[in-house]
């Protein structure tokens, strides 16, 4: 991983605008070569492409930080580089991820169950490990999946729940890479990685490109055949007693309509609890009327 990433981030840095002369010598690949960004970085070439195989067992901050000047990375990726460091310093054994991992708090089912708009709560590799009412009405079929982003990715329901949905795709591949790096010798990665690079173009054009992105906010449109569209702002909340979950809260502005779509929505599943074992059979549902707004 570190080794591909830093090599992409090399690809886009043009020699000219690092201060590089291009020589007489053609270039057959884009970018700077490792010997460029060894003698920018004051270090040895053979230093250098240990540091990128992942073979150097305590890099300096200083040079982190001046390979990160040099390549102009994000702040995200220059966290990413960190963690990918750390990662192959430590080769720690691989541990299988705990897909479907029963073990989420009473606290945090109690807090889904209290949430008026749409939560649900990932794993490692975005397997789905709890989802509350709201967000089950919303992204249909996300649960027959048990992963958001394989749902995302398997369509066609996803790219009717999602409007903006090659962001939201780009933007779920990016936050996998960005998480996944602190288990790159992770058997169960790989395969995930595998399964996903063979059944979707989506996914193997972003992962190629070594996008990330923890996803820690965002705005998207979604849509639901009963109430139309709803705009809801996403935000990641990492839970600090288990590392490998993460809740993620959709929210609604608040008297917008947005927010009355997704009340209705709400009240519109709950009538239909008894009469409907599949969101896919309320398509012809009656619209529940907007509440009035008289009084407020």
């Amino acid at each position: 991983m570190l080794r591909d990433f830093l090599r992409s981030r090399r690809a886009r840095v043009a020699p000219e605008d690092a201060g590089v002369p291009l020589g007489a010598n053609r270039r057959r690949v884009p970018g700077l070569r490792r010997e460029e960004v060894a003698q920018l970085a004051g270090i040895s070439v053979d230093y250098y492409v240990r540091f990128e195989q992942g073979r150097c067992p305590n890099v300096s901050s200083a040079l982190l930080e001046s390979v990160a000047r040099i390549l102009r990375l994000t702040p995200t990726e220059y966290a990413y580089l960190c963690t990918l460091v750390q990662a192959s310093a430590t080769r720690a054994r691989a541990t299988p991820s705990r897909t479907g991992d029963p073990q989420l708090s009473n606290g945090m089912r109690l807090l889904l169950d209290n949430l008026s708009t749409p939560a649900i709560v990932v794993g490692r590799l975005l397997e789905l490990l709890a989802v509350n009412e709201p967000a089950r009405a919303l992204f249909h079929g996300l649960e027959a999946h048990g992963n958001y982003l394989r749902w995302l990715l398997s369509g066609p329901a996803s790219n009717l729940a999602c409007a903006d949905w090659s962001a939201a795709a780009y933007e779920a591949v990016a936050m996998l890479r960005f998480d996944v790096a602190r288990h790159p010798h992770d058997p169960t990665v790989a395969a995930f990685v595998d399964e996903l690079t063979a059944t979707s173009s989506e996914f193997r054009r972003v992962w190629a490109g070594h996008e990330v992105d923890p996803g820690w906010d965002r705005r998207r449109r979604y849509r639901h055949p009963l109430v139309g569209e709803i705009v809801l702002h996403s935000k990641r909340l990492d839970v600090p007693d288990e590392p490998n979950h993460t809740l993620f809260t959709y929210s609604v502005v608040l008297d917008s309509s947005s927010d009355a779509a997704l009340r209705r929505l709400t009240r519109a599943t709950r009538t239909a609890v008894g009469h409907y074992s599949d969101l896919s059979e309320m398509n012809g549902f009656p619209t529940v009327p907007e509440p009035s707004t008289a009084g407020r």
